[in-house]
């Protein structure tokens, strides 16, 4: 049995669960576009959380997440913090099964 001690506090949370929640709660409308592909994501690296990889590759695509989820691999990969697997993850929700939410996401 879990002792208060023990119990997760929303502060405990890696910020992605409390965005997701918020996804949820709200929908997309409620959370940024680094925030958004934060969830996508799903975790940071050494150094940088999610959000930080985010607003990264904000940056370097204009801010439109729509260039960021169609790009080549190569060139998400030359980001810092995307490897071949966040990369991946992205290109998924481009081309996966996610395409009427993507279509909503990019605004």
């Amino acid at each position: 049995m879990e002792t208060p001690s023990q119990r997760l506090t929303i502060k405990d949370l890696p910020i992605n669960e409390i965005l997701r929640e918020r996804l949820t709660k709200y929908e997309a409308e409620s959370l940024s576009n680094s925030e958004l592909l934060a969830i996508i994501l799903r975790s940071g690296v050494k150094g940088d959380t999610a959000i930080d990889v985010a607003n990264r590759l904000l940056k370097r695509f204009d801010g439109q997440l729509r260039e960021i989820l169609s790009a080549d691999l190569k060139e998400l990969e030359s980001i810092k913090g995307v490897g071949f697997t966040k990369a991946i993850q992205m290109s998924q929700w481009h081309s996966g099964g996610n395409a009427s939410f993507f279509n909503n996401l990019c605004r």
